[in-house]
């Protein structure tokens, strides 16, 4: 049976000695899969975004494919803290994009009062689309991060 090596970059790169003996490029891709998913699950405990690439070599070292993930946690505030206090400035001066989400949470919660399922798949789509921008932009503000600067070697 063929042997792959799963080569993890999450902000560290780990490359895989021992490998996993599967079938078919379908395993392989499906394990790429459920790796990068559970990196970025367990990642997501630490940190509000994540970016995971799982890099498949076969035994002879050639690179099969790649898994990419990107992961996301947005949070909303509402007008009112829990305890009924007011939110404070930070709220009030936040990004387009932190105001939008809070709307979306809002239409979903007013969605879930009427029950109405098409709107509410369309409000689900909306959240899903904030949260891809969010996890997109902060991946690229982080690659950004990471550039080497001209003239610089990149390790």
């Amino acid at each position: 049976m063929p042997r792959f090596f799963f080569d993890i970059d999450d902000g560290e790169k780990i490359r895989d000695a021992q490998a996993f003996e599967l079938t078919d490029l379908y395993a392989v891709r499906t394990l790429a899969q459920r790796t990068a998913a559970e990196l970025i699950a367990h990642d997501l405990q630490k940190t509000a975004a994540i970016r995971v690439r799982v890099d498949v070599r076969n035994e002879s070292g050639k690179h099969v494919l790649s898994a990419l993930g990107y992961g996301a946690v947005l949070i909303a505030a509402t007008a009112d803290a829990p305890d009924g206090t007011e939110a404070s400035d930070e709220v009030s001066h936040s990004s387009p994009l932190d105001r939008a989400t809070r709307h979306a949470i809002a239409a979903r919660r007013a969605i879930d009062e009427d029950g109405s399922a098409s709107l509410r798949h369309l409000v689900n789509m909306l959240m899903h689309e904030i949260g891809r921008t969010v996890a997109r932009r902060l991946c690229a503000a982080e690659h950004k991060r990471m550039r080497p600067e001209e003239g610089e070697d990149f390790v």
